[in-house]
Parts: structure tokens; sequence; C-alpha cells
């Protein structure tokens, strides 16, 4: 059995959660896909404790937190913010593969990469 639908659910977690969440566990495949962006099954496993996460987990959450921003960004722009779009910051998260290019080649290896968010306020 996977070590995540064998772990206790929290109290709070209606049994309806708990059967959607252990069997989005048990997908083999794609189970969420954003623009640059995947999860699958055998990803999402690696969230269970002990496990070591992967880029897959780590950068589809920094592509989720950036179209998260962005669309606030673009709702308050134009005048249509929703509740708690005054306390999103303006954000960019890289990519796992950022800090090691970065390191290893200077920053002219990412250069292009800086380049549509270098402006951002």
């Amino acid at each position: 059995m996977n070590t995540l639908c064998a772990q206790q659910w929290p109290d709070r977690m209606t049994d309806d959660n708990r059967r959607i969440i252990e069997g989005v566990l048990r997908t083999n495949g794609v189970i969420a896909q954003l623009p640059a962006a995947e999860v699958s099954g055998k990803d999402i496993v690696k969230l269970a404790p002990g496990q070591w996460l992967n880029d897959e987990v780590i950068n589809f959450y920094g592509v989720m937190v950036n179209l998260r921003s962005a669309a606030a960004k673009a709702r308050r722009e134009k005048g249509f913010a929703e509740p708690g779009d005054e306390d999103l910051l303006d954000v960019h998260v890289f990519n796992s593969f950022f800090f090691a290019k970065l390191t290893e080649n200077g920053y002219t290896s990412v250069r292009r990469w800086t380049k549509k968010v270098s402006g951002r306020q």
C-alpha cells in the first residue's frame, strides 16, 4: 500500500476528501498540467513523509505560484481584484535548475531567464 494512503488522516478531513486523495495517489500518469509543468502520480507520492521531493513537484508548485501571482496582479491592474488579492505579492519563482545554472556558470547563463521578470516592482 502507498505510504501516503496508509497514514492517519486529520480528523477534519471528510471521507469524500480521503477517497479523492487516495484515488489520486494511486493514479498512474499525469494528474495535473499547467503551462510548462505537469505532475504525475509518481511525483505526488514524493510528498509522503521521509521521501525526497523531485524537481517536477517543486517546479509544478513554482508554476502555480507564478500563475496565481500574475492573475492577481492582472485583476488588480484592471480594477477587478478579488478578496485576498491585495495580500498576494507580485513574485516570480524560478525553476529548480536556476540556482544550479547560476552557481555553475554565472549570471550570463541565466540572464535570459531573468529578462522577463527584471523590471517587476
